[in-house]
């Protein structure tokens, strides 16, 4: 680099280490966040092709009560529920959980849901206050049998 009076001007070694280092940290961090994307998308991929398969059956077998609950919360997500496809997700991990081990108590389903979406929010506060603490009250299915108590029906 030439300096004001002419003179060439080098670049201080530290500096230059310091910056490669910091560089290398970034990467690392990018290169994390694009798996996790990635990992997340898969997820959002195979429920969305389970949702397909389900749709496209020949209709000849009759769903139990169960299916039919997570068809219709499927359906309001759709038209009514958040707009962010990974809140859409929880909604119906958290559906399919209350169904499978319901009724849990709020802390437990948010500590479950916040080990089976690790990155999509940046606490279990955050993720349980987007998703099943702001929708619950609407979705079809979801229900407080008692204080501190969630499931599905």
């Amino acid at each position: 680099m030439l300096a004001a009076d002419g003179s060439a001007e080098l670049a201080n070694p530290e500096t230059v280490a310091t910056n490669t280092e910091d560089i290398q940290q970034l990467q690392q961090q990018l290169n994390a966040a694009v798996e996790r994307i990635e990992a997340l998308e898969g997820r959002i991929e195979a429920r969305n092709d389970k949702i397909d398969t389900s749709s496209e059956s020949d209709g000849q077998a009759q769903p139990d009560a169960g299916s039919t609950s997570i068809s219709k919360l499927e359906s309001w997500v759709t038209d009514h529920g958040p707009q962010k496809e990974i809140a859409v997700s929880i909604i119906l991990f958290a559906a399919e959980l209350l169904q499978k081990d319901g009724p849990l108590e709020t802390g437990e389903l948010k500590s479950r849901l916040y080990e089976e979406f690790p990155d999509a929010y940046e606490s279990k506060k955050t993720l349980w206050g987007a998703t099943v603490q702001r929708f619950y009250q609407d979705a079809p299915g979801f229900n407080k049998p008692e204080y501190g108590t969630y499931d599905f029906e």
